[in-house]
């Protein structure tokens, strides 16, 4: 039986947001509710809401007192829906798409503040420009090699929770809203054998 294009769409939006609560749950942060209605305020097509301590909101413009730990585990909830399409629908996804891009822009900020730049002597022999390319590079290939780290460990955690990915976004057509409770339950059932 095939689906028609309403509910395909549906599908995907339900896989993209039992993805984002089963790396949620994976990175130990609370689901409140998943939900596959459209926000016409926020015009959100799906949402994960997470129970989020006032201590655990991250600024765009205030990251000096975020862990590495905690700064990867949103990253990878950010970019966790976009993943679960790719790996249970088959889309292909490059991490330049929306959810991932509040934590594009913060590391930006990291790699790019002019602050971690003062401390850098220029070697003898080159020009101020060439200095300042090379730092650029040096910052874009640490920045690259983060972010496909983070996709690829990602992109991991998913395949081995496919069936409870699955299992949520089974449920949320059949409810099209699900409390963390029951989705938590859910991946519980589901989690891998061994």
């Amino acid at each position: 039986m095939t689906m028609t294009r309403v509910k395909e769409e549906e599908y995907a939006i339900a896989v993209r947001e039992a993805g984002h609560a089963v790396i949620g749950f994976l990175c130990r942060r609370g689901v409140k509710s998943i939900t596959i209605v459209k926000n016409e305020d926020e015009g959100d097509p799906g949402r994960c809401r997470y129970v989020i301590p006032q201590s655990n909101t991250l600024e765009f413009n205030d990251f000096s007192d975020i862990s590495i730990k905690k700064f990867e585990n949103l990253f990878r909830i950010d970019i966790s829906g976009e993943v679960a399409e790719e790996i249970v629908l088959g889309k292909e996804w490059k991490l330049d798409g929306t959810d991932a891009e509040g934590c594009l822009q913060i590391l930006d900020n990291l790699y790019f503040s002019d602050s971690s730049d003062e401390f850098i002597q220029r070697p003898d022999g080159i020009s101020d420009d060439e200095w300042y390319a090379q730092i650029i590079e040096e910052k874009e290939t640490s920045k690259r090699e983060f972010t496909d780290r983070i996709v690829r460990e990602t992109k991991e955690m998913m395949t081995t929770h496919i069936n409870a990915i699955k299992a949520i976004a089974d449920k949320l057509m059949q409810r099209k809203t699900i409390s963390g409770r029951l989705a938590r339950k859910i991946f519980k059932e589901n989690l891998p054998k061994g």
